[in-house]
This record gives structure tokens, sequence and C-alpha cells, in this order.
């Protein structure tokens, strides 16, 4: 449903404001309470507005009851809600002269906050799926079960039982029997008591030692196996676990269901409904946990096939929206909030839309002179006239406040899918209209003809995002792995707010939600404010690839056309990495593990074939390494808390205590809590930098796994600089020695991997000052257009000097401590000169100097 205001706006174009173009632009709410009331009584769109900005004010700790000590200014100078319409140019509206769509985007002011929120209005077809009407009140409720059941069964992502099963697994035989059923649904009735239920035992067995196995595969008839992805939480809430001490009696005797978190309760007893499946996978109880060598040695194995227990699954069942194992897979809900908004779209004025009329226009022609009460007057249609006259009157003696009768109006009489409802009579001369009256006459003056009326159902571009992508189990590092390796995963997602329990689907054939049941729209939002059609995350064809890259390129030519489809596979793995560098992982020394399943995966499609998979280098990749050493994590911009001040950047990156990956490596710093990593622009052109040698010591048998050593050996142009602190968060650089023009220009695009650390010199000396060896290293040209070289960055990178560790290193060791990039026209004079030969350069820091290749160094 829509709020009176949504309402006006879309369908009346109410609220319209002249901003010097043709677009459409409309006035919003100008008061927060309002906004905040909205959304209290579910207007699709108001809601999500309340909860972006309330999420906001939550981040940055503002309380609403002390609006009036935040600034001076008046509330209404400081709250702003505008709103945009166009027309969205889309493929597939393009593909089909059917298909329109329309795009609606809200920008928010509130203080120093600024939020934007997008919309995709689609005119509605007969084509499109029946309406489901959700009914049951949480996610437990077997309408839920059946929904999931419908699924799994449209899905072709599994055809087959596993061809492989983990070493362990969790045996469900006890709770497939119907007397385990019966007792379920007598609980779940309040008819007995869950902790009968509970007393059910589950138990773990071992691949090659089970009595009911044979050849590493069970015997008996529900031979397929689920996961469970969750989040563990604190360490004061952490679930059970299996160890050497108790692997015995879990094995022998079992784990009764209620010595277990009410995540892992659930997620058995929901598993147990499945047809054919017998069993349950759980990280916890399936590896081996603790300090001792043994449940190391077991870590280690299990985890280096992880990879493949994702990918043998039948279903991956993720607890999406619990922070902890106590939180449980379901979560109540209000069924109605499920229902789609539909809305008659006045097109009247967007510039590009399709003006096409309407295959019913006739008949509302038709039923619009009928139903006209002037004219209806002169055709005799008493009927009509008088169902018009008793409308008016229950309408205008009605007790219901006057917006909830307009309400009614709006949804009845002006559905564009009913003939087009009367014009009130006039009141007597000398009497003021009714208000009812004036406001009805208004909506049929200000509306334009049916011709520029279109039913649409209102899709929020962010819901998967919201719902899924950054609900907290996803915000954990190993769970990328799981959901982008399981062939599908359902979702249980949910809030805390006891409304938005639902269940979400997710494999490479669709997004679905109970919302969308067909399947969720495959709309995203860049940074930049572009829309495009996105595939799904689990998504690693080579069209994939190719997908991305497109989208990256907008429009432009592809400057490494000769590198396809190679370049297709890049595409895939710098979304993983960039996803993946937002995440968390709790053990500091897991980032490369959490990965590794993937990265094996990866390997293939990167190389050749499986036959012959391209090297891994601790995050990288041997092929193409030069440009990929080129990523980046940018500050995190904010904005002052008046709305008079100016922001600052904060750098929110950390480098763990131990060593985990060289400093080349993005591998070898933490970014959750920032913007995350920007992968390097892959390429083999404008190299400005040559890898002679790369070496990674591994810390296990997984080539993909822990590492406990890394250097590279490469050619490159070193300058030597300083790196000065600026005002706002921000650093700058300038060379040394380099002349009067070159040393006298600063430079202040500057990406520091860990100041953090860096800059007090906790674990080295500072970077900071004359003496600390800063040195940059022109790489390449970056991020232009295809033969225009002015539009491209010349980016470094930049180093430390630090001692040399072994003879084998030689003299000239260093460490990354960020990047820096050089532009035309704010850096002119050092982007032109800052390679040219000078006298002082064969005295550098280096194992072997050339004057065409430069200096000879290493990075550790």
């Amino acid at each position: 449903m829509l709020c009176d205001l949504c309402f006006r706006m879309l369908r009346r174009q109410d609220g319209r404001i002249w901003k010097g173009t043709w677009d459409l632009h409309f006035k919003h709410h100008n008061n927060i309470r309002n906004l905040q009331e909205s959304a209290a009584m579910h207007c699709g769109i108001c809601r999500v507005l309340w909860s972006d900005l309330k999420d906001k004010l939550d981040k940055d700790g503002i309380d609403l009851n002390n609006m009036g000590t935040l600034s001076p200014v008046p509330r209404s100078e400081i709250f702003s809600v505008t709103a945009s319409l166009s027309i969205l140019n889309h493929p597939l509206s393009t593909e089909d002269e059917d298909m329109e769509l329309y795009r609606l985007d809200f920008k928010l002011r509130f203080e120093n906050i600024r939020s934007q929120r997008t919309f995709v209005l689609r005119k509605t077809s007969t084509q499109d799926p029946p309406f489901r009407t959700p009914l049951a009140d949480s996610t437990s409720s077997d309408e839920v079960l059946q929904l999931v059941i419908q699924w799994i069964s449209d899905c072709k992502c599994v055809s087959k039982p596993p061809s492989w099963y983990p070493r362990r697994l969790l045996d469900l035989k006890k709770l497939k029997t119907q007397d385990f059923f019966d007792l379920r649904k007598l609980a779940s009735t309040g008819q007995k008591d869950r902790k009968e239920m509970e007393k059910e035992r589950v138990f773990v067995v071992e691949r090659e030692s089970a009595n009911d196995w044979s050849e590493g595969k069970p015997k008996h008839g529900n031979q397929r196996y689920v996961t469970l992805s969750h989040c563990w939480g604190p360490e004061e809430l952490r679930p059970i676990t299996l160890t050497p001490e108790n692997i015995h009696d879990f094995t022998m005797n079992g784990i009764t269901l209620a010595d277990l978190p009410k995540t892992f309760r659930d997620a058995i007893e929901f598993a147990a409904r499945l047809e054919g499946v017998g069993y349950i996978w759980i990280d916890s109880l399936c590896i081996m946990q603790g300090n001792s060598q043994e449940s190391r040695k077991d870590w280690l194995a299990e985890s280096a096939v992880m990879g493949r227990v994702y990918r043998e699954s039948y279903l991956n069942i993720s607890a999406t929206a619990a922070r902890d194992s106590t939180m449980g897979l379901f979560f109540p809900r209000e069924a109605q909030l499920l229902l789609e908004d539909e809305i008659a779209l006045n097109i009247d004025g967007i510039p590009g839309a399709h003006q096409r009329p309407s295959r019913s226009h006739s008949w509302h022609d038709k039923a619009r002179r009928v139903l006209h009460p002037k004219t209806a007057a002169h055709s005799g249609n008493d009927e009509n006239s008088a169902i018009v006259k008793i409308i008016q009157s229950v309408l205008r003696f009605s007790a219901f406040p006057f917006n909830l009768a307009y309400s009614y109006v709006q949804a009845v009489l002006y559905d564009p899918k009913r003939p087009p409802s009367p014009q009130p009579e006039l009141s007597p001369v000398g009497q003021e209209p009714h208000p009812m009256d004036v406001s009805i006459s208004n909506l049929r003056d200000n509306e334009s003809s049916n011709r520029n009326l279109r039913r649409c159902i209102i899709l929020d571009v962010s819901l998967w995002k919201d719902l899924v992508d950054e609900a907290p189990v996803n915000k954990r590092g190993w769970v990328l792995q799981e959901r982008l390796l399981a062939p599908r995963v359902l979702h249980f997602c949910g809030a805390s707010d006891g409304t938005s329990g639902q269940v979400a689907w997710e494999c490479t054939e669709c997004n679905a939600a109970e919302g969308y049941p067909s399947g969720v729209p495959n709309f995203q939002l860049t940074s930049d404010g572009t829309l495009f059609e996105s595939r799904t995350l689990k998504g690693l064809g080579e069209h994939d690839g190719k997908r991305l890259r497109e989208m990256r390129l907008k429009g432009f030519p592809d400057p490494v056309p000769h590198l396809r489809p190679q370049i297709y596979a890049f595409e895939l793995w710098r979304r993983m990495v960039e996803v993946y560098s937002r995440t968390a992982i709790s053990q500091s020394e897991d980032k490369l593990i959490a990965l590794s399943g993937i990265a094996r995966l990866m390997s293939a499609k990167i190389g050749s074939n499986d036959k012959h998979p391209a090297r891994y280098c601790a995050g990288l990749w041997r092929p193409l390494l030069e440009s990929q050493l080129l990523w980046k994590t940018e500050p995190v911009f904010q904005e002052g808390r008046n709305v008079d001040l100016q922001g600052d950047f904060y750098h929110e990156t950390t480098r763990p205590r131990q060593y985990r990956a060289p400093s080349f490596s993005w591998a070898s710093i933490d970014t959750e809590n920032g913007n995350g990593i920007v992968y390097g622009e892959v390429t083999d052109t404008d190299l400005l930098i040559k890898v002679e040698d790369v070496q990674v010591t591994l810390g296990s048998d997984n080539e993909y796994g822990l590492v406990k050593d890394g250097k590279l050996v490469l050619w490159g142009h070193l300058r030597r600089v300083e790196l000065i602190r600026k005002d706002r968060g921000r650093f700058g650089w300038h060379t040394l020695d380099r002349g009067d023009g070159l040393d006298a220009e600063e430079h202040t695009n500057v990406y520091l991997d860990c100041p953090g650390r860096d800059v007090p010199g906790r674990e080295f000396r500072s970077i900071l000052g004359h003496d600390a060896e800063i040195f940059v290293l022109p790489a390449a040209k970056t991020e232009g257009r295809q033969g225009n070289e002015d539009s491209k960055y010349l980016t470094c990178l930049l180093l430390q000097k630090v001692d040399t560790r072994s003879e084998d290193d030689g003299d000239a060791v260093f460490r990354r401590i960020g990047l820096t990039k050089l532009s035309s026209w704010a850096d002119k004079y050092a982007r032109a000169h800052i390679l040219d030969v000078h006298q002082r350069d064969i005295a550098m820091p280096c194992n072997d100097y050339d004057k065409k290749a430069g200096h000879k160094i290493v990075i550790v």
C-alpha cells in the first residue's frame, strides 16, 4: 500500500517542482515526523526511505527525541525529501515492445545525513505470474515450507545425489520418522511441550566408519545432505563444538536437540522435513575445533576441501538474519507487508516516455461517456447516476477521516482496470463546495487522460541488498565462499522489528523472495547512480564475467579485447575480492583460507583449464600480475556533525598483528570497517613495471590457503619522495632531489593502505618525514579512455625501504604502503617529467639498474 502523499505524487503529479530541466521533479515529505508516520502505516515507499534514514541516524548516534539540540538551523531547512521520475532505458524495454520501465529516485537530506534510494516502476502485463497472498505470521510455517519445496522443484541446479561426501555429517535418521513429525506438529500448536521433542538425538557419522554406509556413501534412501551458514557470535555465545575429547560420545551416543543452540535446532528440524535429505553438515560439529595439535591438523585438512562440501550439497540453509547462534532461523512477520505495491502511474511529461495507447483505451472512452454525470443524464442511465450519488453521499457524511475516504476514492473509483468514476455534481449556487467535491474535481482536472496512465508494480532496487547482501551472516568472510559455491541457498531473513521475516532463494538461475516468489528484479544501482541489469552473485560463467565487464566499461570499447575470455574470469575474481574485502574474519589468519575454495575454482577459469590452472599468489594471480598490484583502499568520508562544518576522511583499515600475506597483496590488510578493496584494473598495456619473479611460501598443503612468507622481484623506476600529512585526514607527497620543478609540486591523490599503523610507526618506522625512505614507483597509465592519453592517470606504488632479510633479497627490499595517482590536470608537470632520467637514479637503492628498465627491487 501507499500513503496519500506517494499516491498523489505518482498518480496526479502533486508536488511537482521546476528544476530548470524537463525532467519530472517532486517535493515529498518536508517533515521527518510525517515520513516516520507514513512508514508506520506501512507505505511501501516511505517505509524504505525511513528505514534507510533510521539506520544512518542510529549509526551517527542521533536521537530524534533530542533533535532540537543538534543544530541552530530550523528543522524545515535541514530536512527534505525530493523525487525525480524518468523513463528507464533498459534492454528489456527495447526487446519487448510491451515492456515499460520507469525510474523513481529519492534524495533525502537531514542535518549532515544524505540518503538516496531508487525504485523501478514496471508496467504490469498479462504475462505476469499470478499474485501470491502470504498469510502465515512466521517463517517456520508450513506455508513457507511449501514455497521452498516449490522453489526446489523448479530449480535445475541439482539433479542427482552427491558424488562425494564430507568426512563427517550429522545423521537426521531419528528425526525422519512419522512419530517425530507428529510430535513436532503438536508442539508447534501448543498441544505438546517442545521439551519432549528436543529430547531426540542427532549423531555425528564418519564417512569411513559408519555402519550403514558403503564405499563412502549411505546405503539408505535419504542420501542428500544440506549445509548450514551461520554466525558464531561473541565468545560467550559460541555454539557447542566437536573436539577430540567429545567426538566418541557424539558418534556413539549422539547429541540431544536441547543441547544445541536455537539456530542449529531450527536448521536440523527444517532439514529433516525436506524429502530425500538424511544429513546436515554444520562446521562446528563436523570439523574439530580447539587449539590442540589434533584439532589443528583436522581443521587444516577439512578446510582445504570445504569448497567441495558446499558444491556437492543439496541446499545451503542460511541463518541470514541471525547475528549469533541463539537467534534461530525463523522470524515473525506481518504477512501483508510481503504484498507487491501497485500504482496507476501518470507518465504525462516524462521525457521519452512511450505514448502508446492502451489496448483498452476505447473501452475506457466508452465507459467515461457512460459514467460522466452530464452525459449520464442525457443518456438516461439513471442506474449509473444513482450509484454516483450514493457513493458521494456516503463519503460526504461518513464518520471516517477525510484522507481515508479520499484514499477509498483513489483505490476504487480511479482504478484504470475499472470504468473511470464520475465527477461530482456541482454544489448549489451560493454554497461552499464540500472538500470531497473539490478534491475529486481537482483530481480529474489535474490528471491526464488515461492514455498517460500505466498500471505499474513498484520495485525496490535495493531490496536484495537489504534483505540478503547486507544481512548479518553475509558480513562474515567465510560465508561468501559458502554462498557462492553451494548450488543454491535458502536465506531465512528478518529483522528485530518483528514485521519483516521472509525467506529468499538464491541459485545460479534466479533470485527470489516471498514478496517476489517468481524472481526478484535483477536491477542494481552503481555508486555513480547508473542502473543496470545485474546477474546474481552466484553467476560464475564466462557470460557473467562478460556482463560485469560491459557494465564497468559503460559503453566504451574494451582496451584489451585480445585478453578475452581470460579477462572475463578476472572480472569475476575482481568482484569476489571486492565483496569479500568488506566482510569480517574472526580469526585473522583465516583470511586466505576462507577464500581458498573460490580461488581453487577460479584457478581453472583464469588459467587454460583444470589441467593448467593459473598460479595463485596470496590473493593475486601470476598471469598479468603487474596490473593486479595496483589495488587500493579508499578512506571513508564523513561530513561534519553540523551543516556548516566540513567533513573529514577516516582510514578504517588495519593490519593483522601476525604475518598473513606479503604487503603487495590486498590480503595483508583488513578493510571490513571501511570501503573495502578496489581491485587493480587487469591489463597488459600501458605498464611501466615488470615482475621478474614471485615467490610464496605456504603454511600448509593447501596451495590456496595459509601463507608464511612471500616476495616479488620487479623492475621499475624508483623516485624518492617525502610523505606529508594534510588536514581533514588527507595525505600528500612531493619528490626529493629531482629539481625545483618537480620537488615544488605537491600531490594529494593518495590512497594509503593502513595509516593507522604506518603513520605512528608501530611495526616499522613512521612513513612521514624526510628520513622515512619513501619512494614512488610509476607503474601504469590507468582508468582513461582508449586513445585519449590525457584522460589517463599515472598510477604509482608507494613503497618504504625496509631492512634486508637475507642475502638473497639483496639491499633493495621494500614494503608497499599505498598507491598514488597523477592526473594531467592537477599534477601536470610531475606526470610529464617524473619518468625523466636523472643523474641521481643510479644512486637509488636497488639490486641492479638499467636506464630503460629502471631499478631491480624486492617487495615483501
